[in-house]
């Protein structure tokens, strides 16, 4: 143990032992194994601004790097990152690394490599949000504890999983990196035809994961996690539907769904997000359709997308455009989950890849037709794509503004200033019922009251900032 104190030692000590004692239910071998695991992880301190230096995010008070098989410690003056929750949680990301594979599968969640002839190496991270999610959750169960600011809404969508799959039975699996079975118990527990919601559920996760750490997209939060908990949602009424038939959901229902477990560090957001879910229970009830998602088709498809846009190959670009069909929102879905692209030495941000992905779908003058899709899938592809800068200028002004008077969540947090004005002026151009400036005047203020809220804080921030 590099220059550690013996309070330090004693520390990871007390943090072996919790974890030990709450695997009790592993077998001999399984304890063994964890154990020796334990004996080879080492743990470091890092200096808070190399840290920041080598881009480390800024809240990170430490992290698990399974290629040196280490835990690191930020030394931050502010804080003691050196104790015994943070290094519960890192230590439960190195024991269930599985070194007998590959050292990127870590719990659950997985990492993979690839490059292509042109020295692009695309990251693949897979699974993250939902590895994170179970990882806080068996951290605050191992403490006793009920509160968490880490992850605090993934963690709150685990305790639901946990509920209805037996804490001891998603624990072994989750220990055994045991992620297939850990989708067929929830299938099982949820009476669910398949597994294909249970992966939609992950996949959003890991969408509202990689925008939510990320600074550009702090007000796009709410939205984000709505679409996780509106899954679940839809999970539960397919439970309770195969339970009793004859059940009916009402607002209410939603709400004492969703009041089972309390974390006042996120229950005003949550609040918000379950009242906006309870005003539109009957919606929502109406659309339990979900698309297949055949995870290896979308993404070797969407890998060979980002090949296809990097490298500008029209042939290519062609060739994807066709085949594309009903997986256009889960490429979209995996675009946005942080897959990371680098060329030589020049990092692509997936911003930049999603903007290339949606260009690719429409002609240069011209917009994304979404006549073929229903107003669900609409809702879904305009959202995805509001999550980059400009967003909006790939879909004509009628979809928006239909987007905003008939969305399922709050629009008042993603849509910006620029994208509101697009709207507005397109207003007399898209209704038919504008003969006159009095007509267009009279809609005009209508779209202006119903997005009004976005903008006055788009102005608010834009003054604050020049002051």
């Amino acid at each position: 143990m590099e220059n550690l104190s013996e309070q330090e030692q004693s520390v990871i000590k007390e943090a072996q032992e919790a974890i030990l004692k709450n695997l009790s239910t592993l077998n001999d071998a399984e304890r063994a194994n964890m154990y020796s695991k334990f004996q080879a992880i080492k743990y470091k301190k890092l200096d808070f601004f190399d840290a920041f230096s080598k881009g480390i995010p800024f809240r990170s008070s430490a992290f698990y790097n399974p290629n040196e098989n280490a835990i690191y410690c930020i030394n931050d003056e502010m804080s003691n990152n050196f104790n015994i929750h943070t290094l519960i949680h890192e230590m439960i990301h190195g024991i269930t690394t599985d070194f007998s594979n590959s050292k990127s599968i870590t719990g659950i969640s997985k990492s993979n490599i690839l490059k292509n002839e042109e020295d692009t190496i695309i990251c693949i991270n897979e699974n993250i949000a939902i590895n994170e999610g179970f990882t806080e959750f068996f951290t605050t169960k191992f403490l006793d504890k009920n509160l968490t600011k880490s992850y605090p809404h993934f963690v709150d969508i685990v305790k639901y999983l946990s509920e209805m799959c037996g804490y001891k039975n998603l624990k072994q699996l989750y220990f055994n990196n045991d992620l297939q079975g850990i989708k067929e118990l929830i299938k099982t527990n949820y009476h669910l035809p398949d597994t294909n919601l249970v992966e939609t559920l992950f996949q959003q996760m890991e969408y509202s994961y990689n925008n939510s750490v990320n600074k550009l997209f702090l007000q796009t939060n709410k939205y984000q996690f709505a679409i996780c908990y509106k899954t679940l949602l839809q999970m539960e009424i397919i439970r309770q539907k195969a339970i009793n038939p004859n059940v009916v959901f009402t607002k209410q229902y939603v709400i004492d769904f969703f009041s089972k477990y309390k974390n006042y560090f996120i229950s005003k957001e949550r609040d918000e997000i379950v009242n906006n879910l309870s005003d539109n229970i009957t919606l929502i009830n109406n659309h339990l359709n979900y698309t297949k998602l055949e995870n290896e088709k979308i993404n070797n498809l969407t890998v060979g997308i980002i090949n296809a846009c990097l490298s500008n190959n029209q042939k290519l670009k062609d060739f994807y455009k066709k085949h594309l069909d009903s997986n256009f929102i889960n490429i979209l879905y995996k675009l946005n989950s942080g897959w990371g692209i680098m060329k030589n030495d020049n990092h692509f941000a997936p911003a930049e890849i999603i903007d290339k992905y949606l260009t690719l779908l429409h002609n240069k003058d011209e917009k994304i037709s979404l006549s073929n899709f229903n107003n669900e899938q609409k809702y879904e592809i305009i959202l995805n794509a509001m999550t980059i800068k400009d967003g909006y200028k790939h879909f004509y002004a009628k979809d928006l503004i239909n987007f905003v008077n008939n969305g399922l969540d709050e629009y008042k947090f993603f849509l910006n200033r620029d994208a509101m004005e697009y709207i507005y002026l397109n207003v007399k151009n898209i209704n038919d019922d504008i003969k006159s400036q009095e007509d267009f005047d009279r809609v005009y203020q209508q779209v202006k009251l119903d997005c009004g809220y976005a903008l006055e804080l788009q102005q608010k921030e834009k003054e604050e900032q020049t002051l």
